[in-house]
């Protein structure tokens, strides 16, 4: 959101964000900050069959010649078992947390199950047709992710967990 106190059409209200009027653009940058591409959101538009995420991720990696040799990380507005496959297609590799009304049905241990649980507990799915990915793991809250990535066969499985680190180290 950039911050904006004239009058325009294009403005929007957020009332839970800290610069509550302004204009939202949503942006394609690279991990050391150097934007590809850049959209300014416009209001509502007519009935698509397509989410409005979808159509932004698209409509931003539309100036990615080479998609091989990018990786896409998305938050969970964006992130959609629909899009995950179609950036699959493309040859997007890509990962995002997700929601868990976005899993189109996928059979991991629900929510609510799985905060009961100890913490790093997990559960996995790939679907071999899509070759896509599906993790859930208890954190400090429940936390769902979905990978469209190309995994080495020959890998081993790891089991190793990352500690946070205590302070003063």
């Amino acid at each position: 959101m950039v911050r904006s106190f004239g009058r325009h059409g294009c403005k929007m209200y957020m009332k839970n964000k800290p610069v509550k009027f302004g204009y939202e653009l949503w942006m394609l940058t690279s991990y050391n900050k150097y934007l590809f591409n850049i959209i300014p959101y416009q209001g509502a538009q007519e009935k698509c069959k397509e989410p409005l995420s979808q159509r932004v991720v698209e409509t931003l990696l539309s100036v990615v010649n080479n998609p091989k040799f990018h990786s896409i990380y998305m938050d969970n507005f964006f992130t959609s078992h629909g899009l995950m496959v179609r950036l699959r297609q493309k040859g997007f590799f890509a990962t995002g947390t997700v929601s868990d009304n976005r899993m189109a049905k996928c059979p991991l241990i629900s929510l609510k199950s799985l905060a009961k649980t100890q913490r790093r507990t997990s559960d996995a799915l790939f679907h071999k047709a899509n070759k896509i990915a599906a993790v859930r793991w208890n954190d400090n809250r429940v936390v769902s992710l979905l990978i469209n990535f190309e995994v080495n066969k020959n890998a081993e499985q790891s089991t190793a967990s990352c500690e946070r680190r205590q302070k003063g180290c």
